[in-house]
């Protein structure tokens, strides 16, 4: 049952008009099964510009001396698919978006790729019902003034961060995965990343994605890498 009043409470946000909200929520495979319910697919695709517009104004006042391609960077960092789902886990989405049957057993509701898709379309639902200064004010209150400072505390690409680390000794690094575990809607995977053969790192997660990331971060500590976190 969705509870528009606890969301609002866990977004700090009211909104006047509760169908943007409900709105916001629908994940396609919900829809698909409730005839009343429209995907929030549509709200998404705006609020992925509006997004980028008052990210990219933030990183141009705050970066004065900063060219375009360091700024361009820098929001891809902070607009990136997994800084998105953090700060939707962050605001509690994961707990009131709605989803279909097989997608709530496969926990879709954890995938980072829900949980952006679903941010970025609160974003529009309130750009809708309150207009472009609520959405820029209340964007202020979730992407903190640190974050645009340096975009890399929000989310550090540890796969990319190692492979530029290896560059520097002509070497590259290929992820395998030796193990996957659990029921299909709850599986784990277990990731090695390899250099020349040579396992440097290993990482578990339920996404192979993340598992490699995890991989990428155990190689960069053993190689004594500074990193993002």
């Amino acid at each position: 049952m969705f509870n528009c009043t606890e969301l609002e409470k866990s977004i700090n946000y009211i909104f006047k008009d509760k169908s943007f909200v409900f709105n916001a929520m629908c994940h396609s495979s919900y829809s698909n099964e409730h005839k009343d319910a429209v995907s929030n697919e549509r709200l998404e695709f705006l609020g992925d510009s509006i997004l980028d517009m008052i990210v990219s104004e933030r990183l141009y006042d705050i970066h004065k001396d900063v060219d375009e391609g360091v700024l361009s960077k820098m929001r891809a960092a902070i607009v990136r698919e997994e800084s998105l789902a953090f700060l939707a886990k962050g605001i509690n989405l994961n707990k009131y978006i709605l989803l279909g049957q097989s997608e709530r057993m496969a926990q879709g509701n954890e995938r980072a790729s829900v949980l952006s898709d679903c941010f970025e379309a609160l974003v529009a639902a309130i750009f809708k019902d309150g207009g472009f200064s609520a959405a820029k004010s209340w964007l202020d209150n979730i992407i903190k003034q640190e974050m645009y400072e340096k975009p890399e505390l929000l989310y550090c690409d540890f796969k990319t961060v190692l492979q530029e680390h290896l560059q520097k000794e002509h070497k590259n690094v290929r992820y395998v995965i030796v193990k996957e575990s659990g029921p299909d809607h709850e599986k784990n995977y277990e990731v090695e990343a390899l250099v020349n053969g040579k396992c440097v790192g290993r990482g578990k997660n339920k996404t192979k994605k993340q598992a490699e990331q995890d991989a990428a971060k155990d190689a960069l500590e053993k190689y004594e890498v500074e990193v993002c976190f």
